[in-house]
């Protein structure tokens, strides 16, 4: 996919990006082992009870969240680190044998071939979405920028440059979809942009000011007004919460760790130039001067 895609995009570490593929590759391969049943042979005595019981763990295992995915099992590495997304096919390893048999082995077999896929296929799909948990009501209400995002909506105007902090929340910036603000610098958005001065600028700034040296001289020798001037910024949104220190040991794990709540790291650098313009228990929205 590099040759395509590009290298950066972390393709080799997501690979649900091939899940298509290989659930179709698991599903030939177990049209090629079952065999089709001929309509006067008998089922074999295990088979029934096997496809009940696969069934019934499958559902379970689907209707249970904390047990999906088998790939969230304890394991040795860390919670963050690099791992195969495709072994989300072991959850699916009952429920595949159990569909082919269906499709080979009872009455369905004798069904004409050209309507068994689409129809097996649409199905599946539908009893997928619908035993899905919906995860993105419950991710967008745990954003903690909702009266931020609501002032935003009602002040800024055009144009306007706005930088969330800490980085988990950064990636995901629900900045533009509520006002008409646009945002400083966006981890994949970044990857984008074909200047490489403005797109390591933009990432020096946003991480000096995630680790607190913003106000020094490094990474950029300039005093701090002036490195605000080189790109707009009018907004700078702090979460309330600690700092993560993961983000630190990733982008300069020579700098001491970070301890205490974000919005305090981000006031005392800004503390010259920035002026509240909202706050409430979970965030502060500082506004810089105008460029």
């Amino acid at each position: 996919m590099e040759p395509l895609l590009g290298r950066g995009f972390g393709i080799a570490v997501h690979r649900y990006y091939y899940l298509v593929f290989e659930v179709l590759a698991v599903v030939a391969w177990l049209s090629d082992t079952i065999p089709v049943r001929n309509p006067h042979d008998q089922l074999k005595r295990w088979e029934l009870p096997l496809v009940t019981v696969s069934t019934g763990v499958s559902v379970w295992m689907i209707a249970t969240p904390a047990t999906n995915f088998l790939r969230l099992l304890p394991r040795s590495q860390p919670t963050n680190a690099d791992y195969d997304n495709s072994l989300l096919l072991l959850q699916l390893i009952l429920l595949l044998p159990v569909i082919v048999w269906c499709a080979r082995r009872t009455p369905l077999a004798r069904a004409r071939p050209a309507a068994i896929g689409p129809i097996g296929v649409g199905l599946f799909a539908c009893c997928c979405f619908a035993a899905a948990p919906v995860q993105l009501q419950s991710a967008n209400r745990s954003m903690p920028f909702i009266g931020a995002h609501e002032w935003l909506a009602a002040h800024a105007e055009t144009g306007d440059v706005a930088l969330t902090l800490p980085p988990e929340y950064g990636l995901y910036d629900y900045i533009p979809l509520y006002s008409r603000a646009k945002l400083y610098y966006n981890p994949y958005a970044s990857r984008l942009v074909s200047d490489h001065y403005e797109r390591e600028y933009r990432k020096s700034v946003y991480f000096a000011l995630y680790c607190g040296v913003l106000d020094q001289p490094v990474p950029i020798s300039a005093p701090l007004a002036e490195r605000l001037r080189e790109f707009r910024l009018d907004y700078v949104l702090a979460w309330k919460g600690p700092l993560n220190d993961r983000w630190r040991q990733q982008v300069a794990p020579q700098l001491p760790p970070l301890q205490g709540p974000v919005d305090v790291s981000v006031r005392r650098q800004l503390a010259p130039l920035a002026e509240v313009v909202f706050e409430d228990d979970t965030c502060v929205l500082l506004r810089l001067p105008n460029q």
